[in-house]
């Protein structure tokens, strides 16, 4: 595209719209939020043509230009940024998402619970959007001591994203937090299973063995963790922590 300024203007005139411009530049401020500049990069190279596009059509909102101006912003005014989203497209269901994700940072959970509830009446069920949308509200419930309802949103993200390792870590990151050790291995081993080589996966099933005082098994699962990842510094740690639970503090 930057060789072939026609072709670019066919690009503007084809599928570049201020919807679309809108819904590219929500998910780059977004990455910018919480300071992934790596990712920004590749979102802006990801999407190269429409990048360029969008210089032609609206140069007054270089995205490179916004980064330098909003890194410091603070969660208060990317509330309101998101905010005005919402209220000028009301089916911006990625904006509700959003909105409610730093309004969980700020502890406004009912303002969260709300946005979140608006965000998973907007996103389709296949979007993985959803998943983390249901995750959230899982979180938000979960903060309201409501165990019930959070324990449903992450069984419907299970049921909805089977080939998802997240949707097995996250239920099994619950299940450990209630000290249901049991239930939180089986999640963690479905997650080995969708994802062989995510050394998390292991860790968790240390952690749920630990717990259960089955040390042998978990110093094994700890060191093929290592093995799929040398630099894995909590497998260290934990692994360490099981040593000394034995007496083995030379290991250790």
């Amino acid at each position: 595209v930057n060789e072939d300024r026609e072709k670019a203007h066919e690009i503007i005139d084809s599928r570049l719209n201020q919807r679309e411009y809108e819904k590219w530049l929500i998910s780059l401020r977004i990455l910018i939020h919480y300071k992934k500049y790596r990712e920004c990069l590749q979102h802006i190279l990801k999407n190269k043509d429409l990048y360029e596009a969008i210089l032609h059509k609206y140069p007054e909102k270089d995205p490179i230009e916004l980064m330098k101006t909003i890194q410091e912003e603070k969660n208060e005014e990317a509330i309101e940024f998101f905010k005005r989203e919402v209220s000028d497209h009301k089916d911006n269901g990625y904006a509700y998402a959003w909105l409610a994700s730093i309004q969980h940072q700020e502890d406004q959970i009912g303002e969260a619970l709300g946005s979140i509830n608006s965000a998973l009446k907007n996103l389709d069920k296949k979007d993985d959007f959803y998943s983390f949308s249901l995750t959230l509200r899982s979180k938000l419930y979960e903060r309201l001591d409501d165990d019930k309802h959070a324990l449903e949103d992450l069984n419907t993200v299970v049921k909805l994203f089977p080939k998802d390792k997240k949707s097995f870590e996250n239920r099994a990151q619950y299940y450990l937090r209630k000290d249901k050790y049991e239930l939180s291995l089986a999640d963690f081993k479905h997650q080995s299973v969708v994802s062989p080589n995510e050394e998390t996966a292991y860790a968790g099933m240390a952690v749920c063995y630990r717990y259960l005082k089955k040390y042998d098994e978990a110093i094994n699962l700890l060191n093929y963790a290592l093995k799929l990842d040398p630099n894995y510094s909590a497998a260290y740690a934990q692994r360490a922590y099981v040593y000394s639970l034995t007496g083995k503090y030379t290991d250790a």
